[in-house]
């Protein structure tokens, strides 16, 4: 073949151009053979078949190889025009999740795990261990029940209706012994509340905590006290006492109960999980037939709390809420489940204890180096040294920086930039680079009269060191422009440096930097089972969440398209692609997830740019869902991007953000199993299978078929579920699919969510709607029944 450009850039515009050599393969072999009779008369037969006409079309081959890669000089040449416009790959992105520390047993003061911790997937034969590091301490606390009230009806401010106060008193105690009926009246809507608090830890804990994330000269706040004090992010063991197996009407394995916490804004469920509720209901049901005596050891209900646990007073209590609510019992979800019946009768306690067993902390797909040596300094411009490890991840500015050490003076913290252009000869900066892990500092540069002075000082030079002086005639031509052999110093031109130059024998120290990022962090639940170091008390580790958003470097191909949409704007943002990509970037790339600016015009306004911003999420566990109160856009989010957009956009034209509208779905589905599944007697986890990838494919983040968020405008259609349904093996057919609809509601000050009652084959979206799906205590999300044949 004739290559007109080599693969690697044939994306790019195919403007009418002359390669260097256009000759290609059987145009060299004609030529060789019409050059036989002029070389080589007495060879007559150059048939195809002939081994001379092999050894021609080697030759021919080898020479079109010749003139392939002579032809790649231009990309040669693009990809230095790049390195001249100061264009640096991305780095790649580690993937996020959370993982959970479980301890041996509850601790009497509050346990430390430190940031940077390491975990790790299972090292086997073909794959080596995926390393992840955390990213902050996590403070397993000592919690302690403050209060425990009883209520009517669940409201969004408990002070609204009517509490109890069982306690009377504040306990403060992590063990009450306490009789009596969790549920008032009986009847649904009827909640217990328990109001923690917790004890901070040492302030030895905090320092050594924070040694990985925190300045030398860190000292404990009032701040840094208060982020310490609270037990955010724990598994708190509720341990209720109480008589065994009395009757109270319900089903022990499927009990009416919701158990819920208070995030700041409203009452979150999502806490408890399967098998977790020891006390079956509260009916401690079969736990003293062989196991533990409920009346004295009792029986847990085991709580994973959020990181963000907020502190609330309501009234005259104050401290983190959770509440066990009496929920109406729901429909069965499959014709083998267990279907949920009332209570008959309040369940009863006899004493109530809590404990923090475990907590979960965020983590990061990359490994933490410290307080590594690069080098001593030449006390010469320009010096580069190397990291021992690479690819770098972004640095924190904070906790990641260049330390010079003077001989005999203090060190230096140095800033990193993205380059020299602005820096002085006094400015302390240097430059990484991402790919390679080297660190350069600034250089030394000469202008061209500077460096034409210096070459007609070297010739005038001779070997030995002596000025060479030229004699000559007053009355000559040359006097006219003379330039002496060696300048005066006044007649020289400064020379310029970039950045300020580290003293000679000082020590160069990166404090802290990351390595890692990249697809392959993005591994399963339940794959971090490994703790790289031993930690005191705690005896298990893993992530219930998978590892989400590590995406690889940036590759050559990736730069040289991000660059044309990079010089036609530069700085300033006009067309609506423009402001789509510099609102991506904002906080580097990390807080926006979706953007699109709004085109058609009768959406818009003349001089004013729309913009839908999805926001970048934690690691988000999708077995209920998400609801679109997550994405809403938060008050300091919207200030600080219209501030970055501002920045951005031309003079005249105003920036809006907003969040799309959206459209919750409910889905209920007929499934039919294949044969071999049908006589299955536990198909809870098929159908929790099921229902996770409806949340997730309904999903602003993760839905449509693409995983790459639900088109803007897409209507859902009772089509797609059948469609995403029979990917699954266990699925023969997929019968009568209904979806209902839920839509957002303003009412004088009430702001909720409403279901249109009427079942639809097909939910229509506005232009600027996307589809979402959750489940909460008014939702009771997608529902999945199997049908046998």
């Amino acid at each position: 073949m004739s290559p007109d450009l080599p693969p690697a850039i044939d994306y790019l515009p195919n403007l009418p151009k002359a390669n260097l050599d256009d000759r290609t393969f059987d145009e060299l072999v004609e030529e060789c053979l019409l050059r036989i009779p002029r070389y080589c008369p007495e060879w007559t037969n150059y048939n195809a078949g002939d081994p001379g006409v092999t050894l021609v079309e080697l030759f021919a081959w080898l020479v079109h190889q010749m003139l392939y890669r002579f032809n790649q000089v231009p990309t040669r040449h693009y990809v230095a025009f790049l390195e001249l416009l100061g264009i640096r790959l991305q780095p790649p992105t580690p993937a996020q999740t959370q993982v959970t520390f479980y301890l041996t047993k509850a601790q009497t003061t509050a346990k430390v795990i430190p940031a940077g911790t390491e975990v790790a997937t299972v090292r086997t034969e073909n794959q080596p261990a995926i390393v992840f590091t955390t990213s902050q301490p996590l403070v397993i606390g000592t919690p302690r029940i403050k209060h425990l009230l009883l209520g009517l009806e669940p409201l969004e401010q408990p002070i609204d209706g009517e509490i109890d106060n069982v306690l009377r008193t504040e306990q403060d105690s992590a063990n009450l012994e306490v009789s009596l009926q969790l549920f008032k009246s009986c009847s649904v809507g009827n909640c217990v509340y328990f109001v923690l608090a917790a004890e901070a830890p040492d302030q030895n804990e905090i320092i050594a905590a924070n040694t990985n994330i925190a300045h030398p000269d860190f000292s404990v706040s009032e701040d840094t006290e208060d982020i310490f004090n609270q037990v955010q992010g724990n598994i708190l063991a509720l341990n209720f006492n109480g008589p065994a197996a009395v009757t109270t009407g319900i089903d022990p394995e499927n009990p009416p109960l919701s158990w819920q916490y208070w995030d700041g804004h409203s009452w979150r469920d999502g806490i408890l999980r399967d098998g977790d509720d020891k006390t079956k209901g509260f009916s401690f049901d079969k736990l003293s037939q062989g196991g533990p005596n409920p009346e004295v050891e009792g029986a847990d209900v085991i709580l994973h709390l959020p990181q963000q646990w907020p502190d609330t007073t309501f009234g005259a209590y104050a401290g983190h809420w959770i509440r066990c609510v009496y929920t109406a019992p729901r429909s069965t979800l499959n014709q083998r489940s267990t279907q949920q019946f009332n209570y008959q009768r309040s369940p009863e306690i006899t004493g109530v204890s809590v404990r923090s067993i475990g907590g979960v902390t965020a983590a990061s797909e990359c490994v933490q180096l410290e307080q590594e040596l690069l080098g001593v300094s030449t006390g010469k411009p320009g010096q580069v040294f190397e990291l021992s490890k690479r690819p770098v991840l972004r640095r924190h500015s904070a906790t990641e920086y260049i330390e010079v050490h003077p001989a005999n003076a203090r060190p230096e913290t140095w800033q990193e930039v993205d380059s020299f252009g602005a820096s002085g000869a006094d400015d302390p900066h240097y430059i990484i680079d991402n790919a390679s892990g080297t660190v350069q500092f600034g250089p030394l540069i000469r202008e061209p009269e500077q460096l034409q002075q210096k070459i007609h000082e070297r010739a005038a030079i001779q070997s030995w060191g002596r000025p060479n002086r030229i004699r000559r005639s007053v009355t000559s031509l040359a006097e006219q422009n003379y330039i002496p052999a060696v300048l005066a110093p006044t007649d020289r031109l400064s020379e310029r440096q970039y950045g300020k130059v580290p003293p000679v024998g000082a020590e160069i120290y990166m404090s802290a930097y990351r390595v890692g990022g990249g697809s392959r962090g993005n591994v399963c639940a339940k794959a971090l089972t490994v703790l790289k170091s031993s930690i005191p008390y705690v005896k298990q580790v893993v992530n219930y969440q998978p590892a989400q958003g590590g995406r690889d470097a940036e590759s050559l191909n990736q730069a040289m398209i991000r660059v044309p949409e990079l010089l036609r704007t530069r700085e300033t943002a006009i067309s609506p692609e423009d402001f789509e990509r510099t609102a991506k970037q904002f906080d580097l790339g990390r807080a926006v997830y979706f953007v699109h600016c709004v085109r058609a015009s009768h959406l818009t306004t003349p001089g004013v740019v729309r913009l839908l911003i999805i926001p970048q999420i934690k690691p988000w566990s999708f077995d209920r869902g998400l609801h679109p109160d997550r994405l809403q856009l938060q008050e300091p989010f919207k200030q600080s991007l219209h501030k970055h957009l501002n920045l951005h956009r031309a003079l005249g034209i105003r920036a809006t953000v907003e969040p799309p509208g959206y459209v919750g779905i409910q889905v209920t589905a007929d499934v039919y199993l294949q044969p071999q599944y049908q006589q299955s007697t536990d198909l809870s986890y098929l159908h929790q299978k099921l229902i996770r990838e409806l949340y997730q494919f309904i999903n602003p983040i993760t839905g449509g078929f693409e995983k790459q968020g639900w088109p803007l405008g897409r209507a859902v259609q009772t089509s797609d579920i059948i469609a995403l349904l029979q990917n699954y093996t266990e699925v023969r057919s997929v019968g009568q699919v209904q979806l209902l609809c839920w839509r957002r509601y303003h009412h004088q000050d009430t702001v909720g969510w409403m279901q249109i009652p009427t079942p639809m084959v097909t939910v229509p979206l506005g232009e600027l709607e996307m589809a979402a799906s959750w489940q909460d205590e008014s939702n009771p999300g997608h529902t999945i029944r199997f049908i046998s044949l």
